[in-house]
């Protein structure tokens, strides 16, 4: 993956976006196994995945409160995970 990155030749894959974090994730990269490329496919259950992902979000979501305030300049939220 790393090589990819140096390399140059990811910027000629396609991407998959995830929905929840709004990743960018390479469909394919050259001397690497699709299945470790998007967590969901990596995960053995699918459901603990998604249990995991979601939790994961709902800490993101939460800690983003604590700076968005009347005195903020900018929302946060918008730029933390949706679910």
């Amino acid at each position: 993956c790393i090589t990819g990155i140096l390399d140059g030749s990811i910027n000629e894959c396609e991407f998959d976006t995830t929905n929840t974090f709004g990743f960018s994730i390479p469909k394919t990269l050259n001397g690497v196994d699709t299945a470790v490329l998007n967590p969901s496919t990596a995960w053995k259950d699918r459901t603990e995945y998604e249990k995991t992902r979601d939790k994961l979000a709902e800490m993101f979501i939460e800690n983003f409160k604590r700076y968005n305030d009347e005195s903020s300049e900018f929302d946060y939220s918008a730029a933390g995970p949706q679910l």
